[in-house]
Formats: C-alpha cells, sequence, structure tokens
C-alpha cells in the first residue's frame, strides 16, 4: 500500500532538533502509515539501517547516533532488534509516537526531492499553510525563530523551494504602494495519467457504407449519410415534408385544386 501523502505530527516541528534527525523522523512516519501496524504504544514499522541511510542521505552510523537522539527526545518511544533461528540479528523495529489530534500533510512527491534542511523548512510551510488556501503569510523573522535558525539561512532555503517548484511567492503590494507580507503557497503533486493513443482507422473502416470513395473529406462524408438516411424515411412522414414545403394553402386535409388567383 503506498499513499501520495503522509501525516506529520505538529510536536515534531516544535521540537529542536537537527536537520538528519528530523529527516529520519519523517521518513520512519512515512514508512509506518505505508507499511507498518499499531500497538497500545503507538505505530511502529521494521525498516533497515540502509534504506534509512540511503533515503536521508547519510550513513549507517548517523542513523543509529540520531536514533538514540531521537529516543532521548521522545519521538522514537522503542527500538527492537530479533534474532534469527540461527543466531543472526534481524532489521529493526521501530516504535513510534502516536500522531494524536494535532498534525499536517506532507506530499511524498515533493519530500523525495528535497535535502534535509530543505525537508525540515518545507514541513514547516507545510504546518503553517491554511487548508483551504494552501497558503501562508509569516515573515522571514517568525519563520527563522520557529526553525531556530538566522534570517539568512530561512530566505536562502525559500529560494531554494522556490526555484524546485515545491512553493510559490506572490509579493502584496499595499494601498500606498509599498511592499507588504509575502504570500506563501505550497504546491500538491497531482497523479494524472497519460491517454492512449488510438489506432488511426481509413475513412473505409469510418462508417457503415464502405463503397464510397476514401480520398473524400469527412464533411462529404456526413452529407453522404445524411442523404442515405432521408430515403428510408417512411411514406407517411415524406408526405407531410411535401405539405410543409408546399405552403399554407395544401395543409389541409384532401388535395383540393390549386388556386392561381392570388398570383
Amino acid at each position: 500500500m503506498k499513499l501520495s501523502y503522509y501525516y506529520l505530527p505538529n510536536s515534531l516541528t516544535e521540537k529542536k532538533m537537527l536537520p538528519s534527525d528530523f529527516a529520519m523522523a519523517a521518513f520512519l512516519y512515512s514508512m509506518a502509515q505505508a507499511y507498518g501496524n499499531v500497538n497500545m504504544y503507538g505505530i511502529y514499522v521494521k525498516v533497515k539501517q540502509t534504506t534509512i541511510a540511503d533515503a536521508c542521505g547519510i550513513s549507517v552510523e548517523s542513523v543509529a547516533r540520531a536514533t538514540k537522539r531521537l529516543i532521548k527526545a521522545g519521538v522514537i518511544i522503542s527500538r527492537e532488534r530479533s534474532v534469527k533461528a540461527n543466531r543472526h540479528l534481524g532489521t529493526y523495529t521501530y516504535t513510534l509516537e502516536a500522531i494524536g489530534d494535532r498534525f499536517f500533510r506532507v506530499d511524498r512527491k515533493a519530500a523525495k526531492r528535497l535535502t534535509a534542511k530543505e525537508l525540515r523548512c518545507y514541513c514547516l510551510f507545510c504546518k503553517c499553510k491554511q487548508n483551504s488556501s494552501k497558503m501562508f503569510f509569516h515573515s522571514y523573522s517568525d519563520l527563522a525563530k520557529m526553525l531556530g535558525v538566522k534570517r539568512s539561512e530561512i530566505m536562502a532555503l525559500v529560494n531554494k523551494l522556490i526555484k524546485l517548484k515545491v512553493i510559490h511567492r506572490r509579493y502584496q503590494v499595499t494601498a500606498y504602494g509599498d511592499f507588504g507580507e509575502n504570500r506563501y503557497y505550497v504546491f500538491e503533486f497531482v497523479t494524472g495519467h497519460i491517454r492512449k493513443k488510438c489506432k488511426k482507422r481509413t475513412a473505409a473502416q469510418s462508417g457503415p457504407h464502405k463503397t464510397h470513395n476514401p480520398a473524400t473529406s469527412r464533411k462529404s462524408l456526413n452529407l453522404h449519410k445524411f442523404y442515405h438516411q432521408l430515403e428510408d424515411l417512411s411514406r407517411g412522414y415524406e408526405k407531410k415534408l411535401k405539405k410543409s414545403r408546399a405552403g399554407p394553402h395544401f395543409l389541409f386535409k384532401g388535395r383540393g385544386n390549386f388556386d392561381r388567383s392570388y398570383l
């Protein structure tokens, strides 16, 4: 089961942690919602350390150190490792903190394209955006304070995310002509489908009549079909058409004589 998005608790962005630790926690939450399960402590998933290292762009040793820091922060509740019948160690099983009522949604396609620092910044934007308009208007100082970084660093991250076409910035102009607070929109990647090309049909295959010349245009073919249908009309309908074309003197019952006195 593979979803196009996953959920993260709001408390994850509020905690001060390294970008690599945040990237690992986000990856574990995404894997737990796609392939994991729920127990009385939270949600758990079985993942290899090499898989986490490849997804987050860090080494296996960094994964082990990040796990200890996440356990200390309360994001990872427990980490267990099974022992196989041949006495070999199995894969780690990570139990994560339950998401709860306060959470936000992250797009998987956008998260895969970002580094650890960019992912932490993007997740903060997903938390700050409004659900209806997908927009937020926080200042650089507020965003830098939330992430615990410098203002110049958050400006560079915003420009990078705009270049990656993950967010969009719109400049706001006040009534006096000055620039106000910028508005930022978070994009959502929608999965589409490619329409299958149909085989080209010849003019002879396009209709029920196959005796016409294939070089004739489509318009003439439609007219030919229309006149052919007129030939198959019933006699009663043909009589009605003749009466309506003849004029008002022939609309009464019976044949009658044609009166030329009005000419």
